[in-house]
């Protein structure tokens, strides 16, 4: 029993962290998006848009060539 809630706990505390720091990434409906919005403006002035867009640009760029990169490469190695 005891295991087993080890366990629970574990898995838990695995996912509130990486449920945190995913909501951490700089894109706009996300809680980092704002926080960076923020700090771009502090640092940039009235060229804070392109700076944010090119982060968030990228960052999404990121998270959909780990989402889908494999499957990219599986279908240029099939072409070649």
């Amino acid at each position: 029993m005891l295991l087993y809630l080890y366990s629970l706990f574990r898995w838990r505390n695995l996912l509130n962290i990486g449920i945190g720091l995913f909501n951490l990434l700089p894109l706009k409906p996300l809680d980092g998006g704002l926080i960076f919005e923020e700090i771009a403006k502090e640092f940039f002035g009235k060229a804070w848009k392109p700076v944010y867009t090119v982060v968030a640009v990228s960052t999404l760029g990121l998270i959909l060539l780990n989402l889908f990169g494999a499957y990219l490469v599986k279908a240029i190695t099939a072409i070649i």
